[in-house]
C-alpha cells in the first residue's frame, strides 16, 4: 500500500504542478494580449489626432483637392482654422451647439477619441466678442494642444509669439500676449468671459494678474478680440490657457517645418519615450509577464529533471 500511495501522491503532485504550469502560461499570454492591444488602441488614438490628417484641407493650399470647402460640406460644423506657429497646433475649427459633441467628434464628423478643437458653443464665430475661448484635449506627443504645457517655460513663451487663425474666407493674425495655469476651473473668471466691452478691461485685468507670463508691450483694448486657448492639465479641475489677441494684420512662420523636423530615429525614439510615460503600466505588465515566463521555464525543466530522474530510478529497480 504504501508504494500504490506514493504513486498516488507523485501524481497529485504532478496534477497541480501541470495546472500551476497551465494557470501561469494564461496569465503571462494575457497580460501579452492586453499590453498589445493597449500599445494598438494607443497608437489609434494618437493617429486621429495627428494633424497631418487634415493638411489636405488646409484653407489657401495650391491642391485643389481635397479642400476646405469640401471639409465643410463634410461638415458644416467647421468655421475655421486655427495654427500657432513652432507648435503642431495646426488643425481645423468647429462649433457645436453644446461643449459636449467634440470632446470626442473630429472635424470630419466622426467618433474619435481624440476630439477637435472646438469654439465655445456661446461664443460667436466671427470672433466679435471680446474674449472666445477655444477648446482641445491635452495629449501626448504634442498632438491637439499638448503643447500648451511648454509655454511654461519662459525661453519657449519669449520664443513662440505669433499664430494665424482663419475664419470668414480671411486669415487674421495671432499675437500670443500670455500663459496662465488656472488651478480650479470651477473657480476661476477666466472662463466668465465678458461678451461686450463694458466689462473688457476689468476681465483683462484679472487674467493680466492671474498670468504666469505677459507681454504687456502689446496694447489691448476694449474693441480688440481675444481667443483663449484652454486645454486639461494633469489634475482633473486644473487647465492650461494661452491668451492670444487676434489682429488683422498676419504674420508669417518663421519656424517652417522646424517642428517635425530631426531624424527617423530620433522622432521613434521620442514617440517610444513619450507612450511609455503616458502608459506607465505597459512596462510593469510587461515585467510581470516575464517574470511568469521565468517561473514557467524554470518549472518546466524541474519537470522535465525529474521525469528523467524518475525514469532513470526505474530502470535501476528493473536491473536490480
Amino acid at each position: 500500500m504504501s508504494k500504490e500511495h506514493e504513486i498516488l501522491g507523485k501524481r497529485v503532485v504532478s496534477f497541480f504542478s501541470s495546472a500551476v504550469d497551465t494557470i501561469v502560461l494564461i496569465i503571462f499570454l494575457a497580460i501579452l494580449v492586453l499590453s498589445a492591444y493597449a500599445l494598438w488602441d494607443a497608437r489609434q488614438v494618437y493617429s486621429q489626432a495627428d494633424a497631418s490628417n487634415y493638411q489636405a484641407y488646409k484653407p489657401d493650399r495650391t491642391e485643389h483637392l481635397p479642400s476646405y470647402n469640401d471639409l465643410v460640406a463634410m461638415n458644416p460644423d467647421v468655421f475655421g482654422w486655427l495654427q500657432i506657429y513652432g507648435t503642431k497646433i495646426d488643425y481645423p475649427l468647429v462649433q457645436g451647439q453644446d461643449n459636449e459633441k467634440y470632446l470626442n467628434t473630429d472635424p470630419t464628423g466622426k467618433y474619435s477619441y481624440s476630439g477637435s478643437l472646438f469654439l465655445d458653443s456661446k461664443a460667436s464665430r466671427d470672433f466679435s466678442d471680446f474674449a472666445s475661448i477655444i477648446y482641445g484635449h491635452h495629449m501626448a506627443h504634442d498632438e491637439m494642444f499638448g503643447s500648451l504645457d511648454k509655454f511654461a517655460d519662459r525661453e519657449f513663451f519669449d520664443q513662440h509669439q505669433y499664430g494665424d487663425i482663419y475664419y470668414g474666407n480671411q486669415h487674421h493674425g495671432l499675437v500670443i500676449l500670455g500663459y496662465i495655469q488656472v488651478p480650479d476651473v470651477y473657480k476661476s473668471f477666466v472662463y466668465q468671459v465678458p461678451v461686450y466691452s463694458d466689462g473688457a478691461m476689468g476681465y483683462y485685468s484679472a487674467i493680466t494678474q492671474e498670468a504666469l507670463y505677459m507681454r504687456e508691450e502689446v496694447d489691448v483694448g476694449p474693441n480688440d478680440h481675444l481667443a483663449l486657448l484652454s486645454t486639461c492639465a494633469s489634475d482633473d479641475n486644473r487647465r492650461l490657457v494661452l491668451v492670444t489677441k487676434i489682429t488683422d494684420q498676419t504674420y508669417p512662420n518663421t519656424f517652417g517645418d522646424e517642428v517635425n523636423s530631426g531624424s527617423g530615429l530620433q522622432n521613434v525614439f521620442n514617440g517610444i519615450a513619450g507612450f511609455l510615460q503616458q502608459h506607465r503600466f505597459i512596462p510593469l505588465a510587461v515585467l510581470i509577464a516575464l517574470i511568469l515566463l521565468y517561473i514557467l521555464m524554470t518549472r518546466s525543466k524541474k519537470g522535465i529533471k525529474a521525469e528523467r530522474s524518475a525514469a532513470t530510478t526505474q530502470q535501476n529497480r528493473r536491473k536490480v
